[in-house]
């Protein structure tokens, strides 16, 4: 028999190894544990660095972010740029907005140009050809990599104006170059074809000390990266060419000591374990031949008796003992154990049929709720059709059947086809449709708007992917929202309308002042000048183009909608007939103006107006036709308007009307231009060809007389424009025009106005008139003069818009000082008074600059006459 292998001897090694084994699993784990807390330690201060650095610079990539959003949308930048006041943006720039932290702020103008003129540092920016018009983010520069660069459109009614611009570069950033190199484990490098280049290359120096270093990192590189899941260079956000390097040089450190540590403590632990290792297999051994023994003659002597428990010497023997004993027991017990488990089997089978019915039940629940439910609901294969609907979903889509409604291609539903196509992508891309608006075509044709739900689900016991969706109809939210659109736009447009009025109207009363004088000096030379001389003829001329320039001073208020129009009966035709004697000195004579008068009815309207309604118009025509010889067509018709007429304008009352048609043969408009023609500051013209003016104030007027003007043109078939103005039904003649000799007078006048030129012609006017005048060019000189002799003056004339104190507060403190005493203002353009109000308030007459001779002689007059005849009341 071969002879066996002694068991003591394989136990000694076998608990040998076992210790040995377990002694290197509890350093192993040792280390692992110290190692995990170091290197999490490491990589917590790098990650804590990193987001520190990226808060940052978020923080402060937002804020520059912000501030060119913030320039786009400062009013005077925009309005500077519309005047092409260069200085002025620029002036603001260093005012509002300096240079810091490495961030430069630039205004690019639409035509290139660049304010300020960028340094030696931002050449790149002359460089870039093209700017997109909405080109709004933030850009980084190849050439150089730590530069970002953010834009933002600036637009002023809806015209492009140009870029607000940041130049930032990281590496002129005090804070984060001291953020960084604080660090001491990171570095920001920069990749280049010849290696790595660290950014800031002498940790010593300050911001502006060797701005341009840098230093060679690519041989070799500084240390190894130990961060999970990234590479040795981690990419620096918004900076293409920038990483941020880091170090585990002192992690290293530390482990190399941590090993040696665990190698001196493993010596005298192996030496322990040896003897452990006989001390515990000379116990065991000796237990288990006492139990073997004990086994045997039980074996040997047949019995039934259970081995001894007396014979255990240690507990875990006992415990084996008692369990060799307890192995027959467990035996008969185990009878009795299958015959309970057979009755557990049976109630199971029972509990499991119970369940099969109340999920039976419940699926027939769920059948009738997705009959009934308000929503379309389907099922499709992921690459097929339709699988299944409910009667919703077919009402929806108007099919009579679910069979019908399946046999249809799914992309069919789809009013367009690319819609069908971004719905398969998305799903493919997401898994998942959220209430995603599109427009599906009916059985009979019509689209309605739904919103589409639609998630990719797997069908286990099948092993098939399917789509599950839903289907709501929107179209009566969608038409709600649009009416809700088309309201907003109408608010939008009548807010714009009434800021440009207000700004028209302080142009016009800054123009009027300008007006007043030219005019009032014009006409006082004009009386000096000899007749028939070459200096009268020129002061004639200079006269003309003062009232043409009073005319669009008028064209400016009548679109402000704050002048004051004076309506009488004309006769359209004499008012067409001198327009366009006018207009032949006007127009290249390359142009046939043909007219077409066959009316001689009344009109209520203000003579000025309708000037400029032909003016403006007939101008428009001539532009179109500059290029080419053309022919002008003016026709004035009479028309009857009916409520039943189909072609009536829109809004246009029934009633007699005159028609102007003014039809030219000229380049003709696009449908996109003539939607736009009426709105103010609109031209297709050259700059300096126009304002943008003519057509907004034209039909500005025609609305108030309750009117209207149509248009129709096409490309190369010139254009035709339709003015509708209502006749007068009641036809009287129109008065004569007639001037009465001036009338002087020796009372004394103070007369007040805060501009100089103003008050100095006034003075040579009233003098001329005979009047002793007294001129102040201060609301509070005059009252302080006034004051301290209230019975000096007989009149006093001053302006409205005055500061300190404006003309009707003077008036006031002026009559309160002496009740009775005349006063008269003078306004180019006022938005507290009118004529109305001045006179209830005891004032004797408001008017209008610029002032002719005729009508301040005799408002003065008038004035005079009245109070001499009530009787001045002495000072209280």
């Amino acid at each position: 028999m071969k002879k066996l292998p002694s068991f003591r001897r394989f136990l000694f090694f076998a608990v040998l190894i076992l210790q040995t084994l377990s002694l290197a699993v509890v350093i192993s784990f040792l280390y692992a544990s110290l190692d995990r807390s170091m290197r999490d330690e490491h990589l917590n201060r790098i990650s804590v660095q990193q987001a520190e650095l990226a808060m940052y610079l978020s923080n402060r990539l937002n804020y520059l972010s912000n501030r060119v959003q913030e320039i786009s949308a400062n009013n005077n930048v925009r309005i500077s740029l519309l005047l092409g006041m260069a200085p002025k943006v620029v002036s603001m720039l260093e005012s509002l907005y300096p240079a810091e932290d490495g961030a430069t702020f630039y205004i690019r103008h639409h035509a290139g140009e660049i304010f300020p003129a960028p340094g030696t540092g931002h050449d790149f920016l002359k460089r870039q050809a093209s700017w997109p018009i909405h080109w709004n983010q933030s850009h980084a520069i190849p050439d150089h990599p730590t530069i970002l660069v953010f834009s933002a459109p600036i637009h002023s009614n809806d015209q492009f104006q140009g870029h607000a611009i940041c130049v930032y570069n990281l590496a002129r950033d005090p804070q984060a170059r001291h953020l960084v190199i604080a660090f001491g484990t990171l570095q920001l490098v920069e990749k280049r074809s010849a290696g790595l280049v660290a950014v800031y290359a002498d940790e010593s120096a300050g911001p502006a000390d060797h701005p341009d270093e840098h230093r060679d990192l690519s041989s070799p590189l500084a240390g190894r990266i130990v961060l999970k899941n990234t590479s040795d260079l981690t990419p620096l956000q918004d900076f293409p060419a920038l990483f941020l390097h880091a170090s585990d040089k002192s992690l290293w450190a530390k482990r190399r000591q941590l090993i040696v540590s665990l190698v001196f403590l493993c010596l005298p632990l192996l030496a322990l374990t040896v003897t452990v290792t006989s001390f515990i297999i000379h116990r065991m051994t000796a237990a288990l031949n006492a139990l073997a023994q004990n086994a045997q003659f039980i074996a040997d002597t047949q019995t039934q008796s259970d081995l001894d428990e007396q014979q255990a010497r240690h507990s875990e023997f006992l415990y084996f003992t008692r369990a060799f004993n307890k192995v027959l027991a467990k035996a008969r017990e185990q009878t009795l154990a299958l015959k309970q488990a057979n009755i557990n089997l049976q109630s199971e089978i029972l509990e499991r049929t119970r369940i099969a019915e109340t999920l039976h039940a419940r699926e027939a629940q769920l059948r009738s709720l997705q009959s009934n439910i308000p929503i379309g609901l389907y099922r499709k294969a992921l690459d097929g059709d339709l699988l299944s609907v409910n009667p919703k979903l077919l009402a929806i889509l108007g099919f009579a059947s679910e069979d019908e409604m399946l046999r249809q291609p799914f992309k069919n539903f789809f009013d367009r086809v690319e819609d069908y196509h971004n719905v398969r992508q998305r799903i493919a891309r997401e898994g998942v449709i959220e209430a995603l608006e599109t427009r599906l075509r009916r059985k009979d044709g019509s689209v309605i708007w739904c919103a589409l739900h639609m998630k990719k689900l797997r069908d286990d016991a099948k092993g098939k992917v399917f789509l599950d969706g839903a289907i709501l109809d929107i179209t009566d939210r969608k038409r709600i929202e649009t009416e809700k659109q088309n309201l907003e736009i109408q608010l939008r447009q009548a807010q714009k309308m009434e800021a440009i009025g207000t700004l028209a109207g302080g142009i016009a009363h800054d123009f009027n002042n300008i007006l007043a004088a030219i005019d009032g000096f014009t006409e006082l030379s004009l009386d000096d000048a000899p007749e028939g001389s070459l200096l009268r003829d020129n002061i004639k001329e200079i006269r003309v183009a003062t009232q043409r320039a009073t005319d669009l001073v008028k064209q400016i208020l009548t679109f402000a909608r704050q002048t004051e129009v004076e309506k009488r009966p004309v006769k359209f035709s004499i008012i067409l007939q001198e327009t366009l004697k006018l207009l032949r000195s006007t127009i290249p004579s390359n142009i046939d103006i043909r007219s077409d008068i066959h009316t001689q009815k009344i009109i209520m309207a203000d003579p000025t107006q309708l000037h400029q309604i032909i003016f403006n118009l007939c101008s428009n025509a001539a532009h179109a036709m500059r290029a080419r010889s053309g022919v002008l067509t003016i026709r004035l018709r009479e028309t009857i308007v009916r409520s039943e007429q189909e072609d009536k304008p829109t809004n246009l009352m029934p009633g007699r009307y005159f028609v102007l048609t003014i039809q030219d043969t000229g380049h003709g408009m696009t449908r996109e231009v003539m939607d736009r023609i009426f709105d103010p500051y609109y031209t297709t013209k050259d700059q300096g060809d126009g304002t943008g003016m003519g057509l907004s104030v034209v039909q500005g007027i025609v609305n108030s007389m309750r009117g209207a003007v149509t248009v129709e043109s096409a490309p190369g078939e010139g254009a035709t424009f339709r003015v509708y103005l209502p006749v007068l039904e009641k036809q009287s003649q129109p008065r004569e025009e007639y001037h009465e000799p001036l009338v002087g007078g020796t009372e004394h006048v103070l007369l007040v106005d805060d501009e100089t030129a103003i008050t100095l012609m006034g003075k040579q006017m009233l003098e001329r008139l005979g009047y002793e005048v007294t001129i102040r060019n201060s609301s509070t000189d005059a009252l302080a003069l006034f004051r301290a002799a209230p019975d000096r003056f007989d009149l006093v004339l001053s302006d409205m818009a005055m500061p300190q104190m404006t003309g009707d507060r003077l008036a006031m403190e002026i009559m309160r000082l002496r009740p009775g005493i005349p006063v008269i203002l003078c306004t180019g353009y006022s938005d507290q008074i009118n004529r109305e109000q001045a006179l209830a308030r005891g004032i004797q007459g408001l008017l209008l600059k610029p002032i002719v001779k005729q009508e301040l002689a005799q408002a003065i007059r008038d004035a005079l006459d009245k109070t001499a005849a009530q009787g001045d009341q002495p000072v209280p």
